[in-house]
């Protein structure tokens, strides 16, 4: 399991704009730490009680691979791996997900490919419900 203190500095530097920065783009090369600079955040944010759940928006093959294992590499990260709620999947596993998220009202880390956005405002529009997350990550900008 990888150590905070194996952070580089960049990536120290990155997740601290995230939590000083209520609206921020992060633009850097591919293998750059990009996802570890981000889950950072997340965690102290989550640590600080500043933030109770997280959405993370992303293409299908980063949001059932790379998002979740990132979150298990990290020492600092790791706590939050019970917390995950994969959006992902058929409708009917993702309405359950999002029951937990919504009903049970659990901390949670949610995780949702872009192309399921749609349906998941249609859904909670349709139940009466409010978002529910109060930070949202999009990852790919492209």
């Amino acid at each position: 399991m990888l150590r905070r203190s194996q952070l580089h500095p960049y990536q120290r530097r990155i997740a601290r704009t995230i939590i000083h920065t209520p609206q921020v783009g992060v633009f850097a090369e591919m293998g750059l730490g990009k996802t570890v600079s981000t889950l950072t955040a997340v965690s102290d944010l989550y640590e600080s009680f500043a933030i109770n759940n997280v959405l993370i928006v992303s293409t299908l093959r980063a949001a059932e691979h790379v998002w979740p294992q990132e979150i298990e590499e990290w020492d600092h990260t790791a706590w939050m791996a019970p917390m995950v709620r994969m959006l992902l999947g058929s409708a009917r596993y993702r309405v359950n997900m999002v029951q937990r998220c919504v009903l049970e009202g659990d901390q949670h880390v949610a995780i949702i490919n872009r192309e399921n956005i749609p349906w998941l405002v249609d859904y909670l529009d349709m139940q009466g419900w409010k978002w529910p997350w109060d930070m949202i990550v999009l990852d790919e900008s492209t």
